[in-house]
């Protein structure tokens, strides 16, 4: 059965689990692979010391993350100078240890015109194919343990394994790239 996981302020008489400590408990609890999709970032550094605790613990660990890289309004920057910019400031903000995980964008993200501009919008995070956890809140302080967010945490494979193959697909087929 899922369970609700909230940001925010608590209810009286409405369990809930906070969104912060379901994720890092979902990262200490990888044995395998954990793959994530996030919007946004903020002081990832806070947010996975854990995970790259974990994966000092276990070399083998994969991590799998997927990203929205950004282009802002108006902006007419070569998508290859935004990329490199990104790549950067990920390895500075959100992941200065070592190995530096996988981390995959999509490209469409960076088209300059808008109509045909995508931005990868999933939040999610998915243990060893097994758990899944869908939720509304970026990978920020904020959304892990002050605005309103909601999400879903759920032990089933088969939902957890259809988010794994869908991202592996886009890899697979070009749709989303690495990172350098």
């Amino acid at each position: 059965m899922p369970d609700l996981v909230v940001s925010g302020p608590d209810v009286p008489g409405v369990p809930t689990a906070d969104t912060y400590s379901v994720v890092q408990t979902l990262f200490q609890e990888a044995e395998n692979e954990i793959v994530l999709a996030g919007y946004a970032f903020f002081n990832g550094r806070m947010l996975f010391e854990r995970l790259a605790e974990r994966k000092k613990e276990l070399p083998n660990l994969r991590i799998i993350f997927h990203v929205d890289v950004p282009r802002r309004h108006g902006d007419s920057t070569a998508p290859d100078i935004l990329v490199m910019r990104y790549a950067s400031e990920f390895r500075e903000k959100h992941w200065p240890w070592q190995p530096f995980p996988e981390v995959y964008f999509d490209p469409r993200a960076l088209d300059v015109e808008s109509k045909t501009r995508a931005s990868l919008h999933a939040k999610i995070v998915v243990v060893d194919r097994r758990k899944l956890f869908l939720t509304s809140a970026n990978f920020t302080e904020a959304a892990h343990q002050k605005n309103i967010e909601m999400g879903l945490l759920c032990a089933v494979p088969y939902l957890a394994e259809r988010v794994c193959s869908y991202f592996e697909g886009l890899r697979r087929s070009g749709i989303l790239l690495r990172l350098p």
